[in-house]
């Protein structure tokens, strides 16, 4: 009987590891296609550029067209905007009309244009486009969280001070969760942030930002799979912080928002009729 027993723990302790194996082979194999994507992005010769000083006044693009082949029609032509800093804009439009591709030149993931971009007084032809990145949060459908305690997911590490943030933590309106949290910032997040609603892990991304000192938001359709009144809530947040610069992206502006906003950009602008 004894060494029945012992036969069955050991398989049992080869069948755990074999569990535990296929289950990293099966997250080593789902960010794949993430370094496909690193793959794909043609380096940049970064020698002689710039590092960008804090955003003090405007983004600006001045007559841009943009194409994503020579063979393929234009999604912007001879398009121009202004974003100055602390204002509200939303683009509206159906989805492909081109608002994404003006969030991604924006924070210059796109370069094959013509025209200029400024950030400031500054072409971004001369801007390393890593000190560009680092002054926008950027927040999209899927935020991703780390299978880490909450503070962690919120300082990404960084010894900031805890007034910092829980000035922060009060400022994205989640200063209530944390407290009827039994652990508070010490509590554990889940992978992928199972244990949070869409609304919270939002806040949370916008946290980091803040706390970065990132003053420019981009929300690309940010709100699209929350529930109505969670996706109203955290766009009045955003929209009515008078210390934030925001661009907003979306196929559904609410009407409170769109009151709210300083400019609505509609994608017929984009292209000339």
């Amino acid at each position: 009987m004894g060494t029945v027993n012992a036969s069955i723990n050991f398989a049992g302790l080869i069948f755990s590891g074999l569990t535990s194996v296929m289950s990293s082979y099966m997250d080593m194999k789902s960010i794949i296609p993430i370094f496909n994507k690193f793959d794909q992005v043609p380096v940049r010769d970064t020698a002689g550029l710039e590092k960008v000083a804090p955003f003090a006044t405007a983004l600006q693009m001045h007559d841009i067209t943009f194409a994503y082949s020579e063979e393929s029609q234009p999604i912007l032509q001879n398009f121009s905007l202004t974003v100055a800093k602390n204002k509200k804009y939303a683009l509206i439009g159906p989805s492909g009309s081109g608002k994404s591709t003006v969030l991604n030149l924006l924070i210059g993931n796109l370069t094959n244009y013509t025209g200029t971009l400024l950030y400031d007084t500054t072409n971004y032809r001369q801007i390393l486009p890593d000190s560009l990145i680092a002054q926008v949060t950027y927040l999209d459908q899927t935020p991703f969280m780390f299978n880490d305690t909450l503070k962690n997911n919120l300082t990404m590490g960084e010894p900031y001070s805890d007034t910092a943030v829980a000035t922060v933590i009060q400022r994205v309106g989640l200063a209530k969760m944390v407290a009827d949290l039994p652990g508070g910032l010490s509590t554990m997040v889940e992978k992928d942030g199972h244990n949070l609603s869409g609304g919270q892990k939002q806040r949370i991304v916008l946290a980091r930002g803040l706390l970065q000192g990132r003053g420019i938001v981009f929300m690309d359709e940010s709100t699209a799979s929350l529930d109505p009144l969670s996706a109203q809530a955290i766009e009045e947040m955003i929209v009515t912080d008078p210390h934030l610069t925001v661009v907003m992206v979306t196929h559904h502006l609410r009407p409170t928002i769109a009151q709210q906003v300083d400019r609505v950009i509609d994608s017929t602008e984009f292209v000339p009729a």
